[in-house]
């Protein structure tokens, strides 16, 4: 049997957890992250408000949270479905608009100061989106195919403005024949990908694993700083 991690294009993605709309992908969270609430702070120092990017962002309900703290939110999303699933599950409504390169929709909340490109997250140019002082991610670093992880993050950090900060929630664990996704994520991993980051272990805690072919499963939240 194969140990090689499987690959999924954004089509893969998008049919095998959001195809079916009345089925909640295991990833979802329904109510807002707990790390995100604990280290907002961190994230968004000395009362700051800032313009925060959430790559595959999903239906995340943590848009809304930072919206509501009155962040500007830009989330980067392939399926469509999740998208137009998060206004219609939260009660609000959109504009919808292609965006001038072509490569992406854009769905602009018009009750919430909330903006999510529709479209795939490597077509995506700082000229396209502007650039960022924060990032919120907690799951997509862990679901992105580990041969395109490093490409993740240079284009990650190319849409960050100087001192921008990032915070991480991953996973990982010792494989006994999963092969993700999520994929595991190690702390040296994230400061090896990150190497333009100064990276701080906030916490990392051991949790019951969700899958039994894996062991040893552990969730780390870390804060970023760009150097």
């Amino acid at each position: 049997m194969s140990t090689k991690p499987i690959e999924l294009t954004p089509e893969d993605w998008q049919k095998r957890y959001w195809q079916d709309l009345n089925k909640e992908p295991y990833f979802h969270r329904k109510q807002h992250s707990e790390k995100l609430l604990k280290y907002h702070d961190i994230l968004f120092p000395n009362g700051t408000l800032a313009r925060v990017l959430v790559p595959c962002c999903g239906k995340s309900l943590d848009m809304i949270y930072m919206a509501d703290r009155g962040h500007e939110v830009v989330g980067i999303e392939f399926a469509k479905g999740a998208i137009e699933r998060f206004h219609q599950e939260n009660a609000l409504t959109y504009m919808k608009s292609k965006h001038p390169g072509g490569r992406f929709v854009v769905y602009t909340c018009k009750e919430k100061n909330i903006k999510v490109f529709q479209g795939d997250l490597f077509d995506m140019k700082p000229t396209m989106c502007g650039l960022f002082d924060a990032v919120w991610d907690r799951g997509g670093y862990n679901s992105i195919n580990v041969s395109s992880r490093k490409l993740f993050c240079e284009l990650v950090t190319s849409l960050l403005k100087d001192r921008s900060r990032i915070l991480l929630e991953t996973f990982s664990y010792k494989t006994h024949g999963f092969r993700g996704p999520p994929h595991c994520i190690t702390e040296k991993a994230v400061s090896e990908d990150f190497a333009s980051f100064a990276t701080f272990t906030l916490e990392s805690i051991e949790l019951p694993p969700p899958w039994t072919d894996v062991s040893e499963y552990r969730m780390t939240v870390s804060i970023l700083q760009l150097k």
